[in-house]
């Protein structure tokens, strides 16, 4: 904007205030009664504090998002497959002649139900987990010990399956609290923009 083009518009500005304030003055207020004598509005007319900012995250879809789990609690997808996250054990690595620990590293079992509760088979190869450092993050790697098993193949309804995988974390450098989340692709009209759930647990 020119210099030109800003001195009118700070004019016009000027002269909406003028109008307001003439406005204002001549609308009698020497004749409204001081605040402390005015009435107060009735309970019913008051509007509550905060009601709004209450609706707003009742609304909102962070409400609908799973709390924090704990070893032992369940997680349903709408389509009938529970989750349980059981334990996280640590591993005696002394006899393991196939894992090499590095430094500060800890081997642990994870150990996990399946139950289905649907009225069709639940496919396990849809399911996966994404576990990190719960106390100051710390990447969480891989392994695979004999005793472990895949997820694998389909759970019929009313079945319960209970499997182990294989997990290590730096323990030294990132503590002992996992986050575990699970993810299900199985279901039909899967919302995959939702919240999945997450277990912390402590490696034993």
């Amino acid at each position: 904007m020119n210099v030109r083009l800003r001195r009118a518009a700070i004019a016009v500005a000027a002269g909406l205030t003028l109008s307001v304030t003439g406005c204002s003055s001549s609308g009698g207020d020497s004749d409204r009664p001081p605040l402390s004598q005015r009435d107060a509005p009735a309970e019913d007319d008051a509007e509550p504090v905060g009601d709004d900012s209450q609706d707003d995250a009742s609304a909102g879809p962070d409400t609908q998002a799973p709390g924090d789990l704990a070893p032992g609690e369940s997680y349903t997808w709408p389509g009938g497959l529970s989750l349980t996250i059981d334990a996280l054990t640590e591993v005696d690595t002394a006899g393991l002649d196939e894992w090499s620990q590095p430094e500060g590293d800890t081997l642990f079992a994870v150990t996990i139900s399946l139950t289905n509760d649907g009225d069709r088979p639940a496919d396990l190869d849809s399911v996966s987990f994404d576990f990190q450092g719960a106390t100051v993050g710390g990447e969480v790697y891989f392994e695979y010990h004999d005793d472990d098993e895949e997820l694998t193949g389909r759970l019929a309804p009313g079945q319960t399956v209970t499997k182990r995988i294989s997990r290590s974390m730096d323990t030294e450098a990132y503590g002992r609290e996992v986050v575990i989340t699970a993810y299900y692709w199985g279901d039909e009209g899967t919302d995959f923009l939702g919240d999945d759930p997450e277990w912390v647990a402590t490696i034993e």
